[in-house]
């Protein structure tokens, strides 16, 4: 028989080890960290890609969103183009578009490659991947999107489907969001399917925001989250929802990769300026205004552009860049004399941050108000700077060697 020492004994390390467990257990939720929270402490902007895929995998767009929660709800897009071209040689061992990589190499190697073109590996920590499928479902929970058709679409597909949409601002449903990802009109290039396929991500964002109410419901949310596939558990997945749907979607700063397309296996690829230093350029910056709480680059600023030279296409290549950039390019035109040496900037809102970023972005120097001008040269429109060219400027000069 067992005595009742030996059973004192026995409920003893049991208790002891039952108190182990508990304390272990609590250590490890202790230990456990937060990545949003370490985020924040590092640098304070959350960057998370985005991803929406077609039903055989293929990206349909992708987009980079930058937020800092402690500043004004900002928020800062980048767009990748799916066409965008390079040398893959890590991922793919070969030249092609930058969706490539994700089609056949997954999401994971996809990011390493842009976060090459934007910034540098390891700077984008959060990615989300969603369906067309359940894209279309998730509309429906969230009372549909509101996007402009800019005209009504009524044609008939290759497989005999028929494609109708209104014209204008139009809330669509998940059905017509389909029709609207879909349907390929005659007159569209590659790039305008693409530029229209990733209004859909504002959309969805705005959706997000505009009910933010009903998705952090945690019932709701244990419905929402099956739509989205993360590389994050999800409770960090709540919390990472529970800041996306912080961001004022009304004063979003989008920006896009720019530069130059030219056919490569019979593939048009669009290859970034300057090898991409001018997008490199303008993240860093985007960041370093978030993080400092800053106005964004580009902020609320219109420019008209003069070219002070005699050099043809030049202001037309300087609208190219800074539009790329996320600047408001009001109009293009001639100076009235084509005499300038240095680059003029006419600073016409009084916003002296906002005309200093732009200096310190396009390296000018030469900046005057618009008081200390002539009558003619008070002559303006709707533009808050207006920017002279001359013979010094050089897009070169913008992007770190």
């Amino acid at each position: 028989m067992v005595s009742t020492r030996d059973k004192r004994s026995t409920v003893f390390l049991l208790i002891i080890l039952l108190i182990v467990i508990v304390v272990s257990v609590m250590i490890g939720f202790s230990l456990k960290k937060d990545p949003i929270e370490e985020i924040m402490k590092r640098d304070s902007v959350i960057k998370i890609l985005w991803v929406l895929k077609d039903d055989d995998g293929s990206a349909l767009f992708t987009d980079i969103l930058l937020y800092n929660p402690k500043h004004n709800s900002r928020g800062v897009v980048f767009e990748i183009p799916g066409n965008t071209g390079a040398i893959y040689k890590e991922s793919l061992g070969r030249t092609d578009r930058i969706d490539a990589v994700y089609f056949e190499r997954g999401i994971e190697v996809y990011k390493k490659e842009i976060e090459r073109l934007t910034a540098r590996e390891g700077t984008i920590p959060f990615t989300i991947e969603i369906s067309l499928k359940d894209l279309s479902t998730l509309t429906d929970f969230l009372g549909g999107l509101d996007i402009f058709v800019p005209y009504p679409i009524d044609s008939v597909s290759e497989n005999g489907e028929r494609y109708l949409l209104p014209s204008g601002a139009v809330n669509l449903d998940g059905d017509k969001l389909r029709t609207f990802i879909d349907y390929k009109a005659d007159f569209e290039s590659n790039s305008e399917i693409e530029g229209r396929r990733q209004e859909i991500f504002m959309a969805l964002l705005a959706a997000l925001t505009e009910n933010k109410k009903l998705v952090l419901n945690k019932k709701a949310f244990d419905y929402c989250k099956k739509f989205f596939k993360t590389n994050i558990e999800d409770d960090d997945f709540y919390r990472l929802l529970d800041q996306v749907v912080r961001i004022d979607t009304e004063h979003i700063v989008k920006n896009t990769v720019g530069g130059n397309r030219r056919k490569v296996d019979d593939k048009e690829l669009l290859f970034p300026d300057f090898d991409g230093r001018f997008l490199k350029e303008v993240m860093a910056q985007e960041v370093e205004s978030l993080s400092n709480g800053s106005d964004s680059l580009q902020s609320k600023i219109v420019i008209t552009i003069l070219n002070g030279t005699e050099k043809r296409g030049f202001a037309r290549n300087a609208k190219i860049m800074l539009s790329q950039a996320g600047y408001d390019v009001y109009d293009i035109g001639n100076a009235e004399t084509t005499d300038y040496k240095n680059t003029l900037i006419i600073d016409r809102s009084g916003n002296e941050e906002k005309v200093r970023k732009l200096a310190e972005f396009i390296k000018c120097e030469n900046i005057t108000k618009e008081s200390d001008l002539s009558e003619i040269a008070l002559e303006s429109g709707n533009e808050d700077i207006t920017l002279i060219l001359g013979e010094d400027f050089d897009g070169r000069k913008v992007v770190k060697k």
